[in-house]
């Protein structure tokens, strides 16, 4: 099977050593020939479940909390949206704050630190600069810090990024995720078992 192109249906991808390029096709070329699986994608999703931080342009992954009960990595990952499910449920506090209602733990920048590569976790909410976020464009971002975006690779644990325009795990969609009302800053910590 070989893959043709829609604008030039005499040619075909040609793939040898030298890289991919499109040429004529030719019978018995072997750098034409290839085995194409259907891949299956995510549905798209309209609008982000009620409460989440949806990741990527389909909206089908949100930004969840680790089960604190069996886990001790404090690290949030991206996993398929559910609904009413209370790791991913996130609330704006003080349109400062990402805060996780089941956890009372806030969205955290590991030690403060401010580089990329830095992990992205949930701690006590402390009002530290860690802790800081605002909403720029479609990427979470710190104030001080424009060039980092948190980055949310789908399964595995968040960081502090460069900007890539076009990567779809710097994609948050926060437009459902409701804002508390002001409010002291939560501070209680979860309590664990």
């Amino acid at each position: 099977m070989a893959l043709l192109s829609s604008k030039w249906p005499t040619r075909a991808v040609s793939i040898d050593s030298n890289g991919a390029s499109l040429r004529a096709i030719q019978s018995g070329d072997d750098s034409q020939v290839m085995n194409l699986t259907l891949v299956p994608t995510l549905p798209t999703r309209a609008t982000p479940l009620k409460g989440t931080i949806a990741i990527g342009s389909n909206r089908s992954y949100c930004l969840e909390v680790p089960n604190l009960e069996t886990t001790w990595k404090f690290e949030p990952i991206g996993t398929p949206c559910r609904e009413d499910a209370q790791v991913q449920q996130w609330e704006w506090v003080n349109a400062t704050y990402v805060y996780n209602p089941s956890t009372k733990m806030c969205l955290t920048r590991e030690k403060n630190n401010a580089f990329s590569g830095t992990k992205i976790k949930v701690a006590a909410c402390t009002a530290t600069d860690g802790q800081i976020w605002k909403v720029d464009g479609t990427a979470l971002v710190h104030p001080k810090l424009p060039t980092l975006v948190l980055e949310m690779p789908f399964g595995s644990p968040s960081t502090l990024q460069y900007l890539a325009n076009g990567n779809d795990a710097q994609m948050l969609d926060l437009t459902q995720v409701l804002s508390a009302a002001p409010t002291p800053v939560p501070t209680s910590q979860p309590t664990l078992g």
